[in-house]
């Protein structure tokens, strides 16, 4: 069961944070391989429906263009900004769960686009589309973009599509994407065995050439994190459509995401006690085909208005 708040405010994160918990437990993360979904064990899935939306909250952003940028906290016309929505605790074997093997956000291909315990068709049941234009809206559209098993985040692949050709297509997503550190303006690293903490979402300042032909000019409408901690995990979901703002587009400013987090009612051991995480991994979901992206890039326009508002706070103190 999905618990979910309809709010301005928890929206502004989705922009391009992203996270999903690694539960391929025979799969290495950062390969971005693995089979296409099946083979699970994600019927027994057992929700507990202990997670808050409040266990995961944005409190900066920072554009990346040009360098040098500041921190801005979140204006406190938008404050609070938390998960739009969230799965768990969820008790059950994760060991078995499949990554993608095209990673292009293809119906039943890794567990995000295939149904479980936990969802009809994908995670979170987004709006299906038709991303491999077969005829058929079938497509959750979710992509993995990589996991921290302990030695730092380390990014997935999306495979050469056509490997026969003489152009390489395949496309790594960056190292060090996600990050965690134990005061928020400490040493920002591997999120494993925390279990509160201050979090850093930081992508490319500019998005790859590679990626836009991969995608399309349209990027993320939202994104997914998921905690792994004692006998189970926690999935926390951020997404744009509440502001009714489009995905992130190719020439639109990016920006990392910053705040802070704290799971220790809701990711626990087997004797309910908290359970620091044992990896953590990031998703998010491709919405659109080329041809449906509309100009113009609405979180540029969403990144000037909040630089906006807190200019102008900041003329009134």
């Amino acid at each position: 069961m999905i618990n979910r708040t309809f709010t301005l405010k928890s929206l502004v994160l989705a922009c391009c944070l992203v996270s999903t918990s690694a539960l391929a437990g025979h799969i290495s993360g950062g390969e971005g391989h693995g089979g296409g979904g099946g083979g699970d064990d994600s019927e027994d899935f057992v929700d507990l429906k202990t997670c808050k939306l409040t266990d995961m909250e944005l409190t900066y952003l920072r554009a990346l263009e040009p360098a040098g940028q500041p921190q801005l906290p979140v204006p406190p016309e938008l404050a609070p900004v938390y998960a739009e929505a969230c799965y768990g605790f969820v008790v059950g074997n994760n060991s078995d769960m499949a990554l993608p093997i095209d990673n292009l956000g293809i119906d039943n291909d890794g567990w995000f686009n295939t149904p479980t315990g936990l969802w009809a068709d994908g995670a979170f049941d987004p709006e299906l589309l038709d991303l491999d234009d077969d005829g058929d809206a079938d497509d959750p559209g979710w992509v993995y973009m990589g996991k921290d098993e302990g030695q730092g985040f380390k990014g997935a692949i999306i495979p050469d599509p056509d490997p026969d050709d003489d152009v390489d297509q395949e496309y790594k997503f960056v190292d060090d994407l996600f990050s965690c550190s134990a005061t928020v303006d400490g040493t920002y690293g591997t999120c494993v065995n925390f279990i509160s903490g201050f979090w850093k979402f930081t992508p490319p300042s500019t998005q790859p050439e590679l990626l836009i032909d991969l995608l399309g000019g349209s990027f993320f409408d939202q994104v997914a994190v998921v905690f792994k901690g004692g006998n189970g995990f926690a999935i926390y979901n951020f997404t744009l459509s509440q502001l009714g703002l489009d995905p992130i587009l190719a020439g639109d400013i990016k920006y990392e995401f910053g705040g802070k987090f704290d799971l220790s009612q809701t990711v626990v051991n087997t004797g309910g006690s908290s359970a620091g995480l044992s990896n953590i991994s990031l998703w998010a979901r491709d919405p659109f085909l080329p041809t449906q992206v509309s100009e113009p890039g609405y979180l540029a326009l969403l990144g000037i208005a909040l630089l906006v508002l807190y200019r102008r706070r900041q003329l009134r103190c």
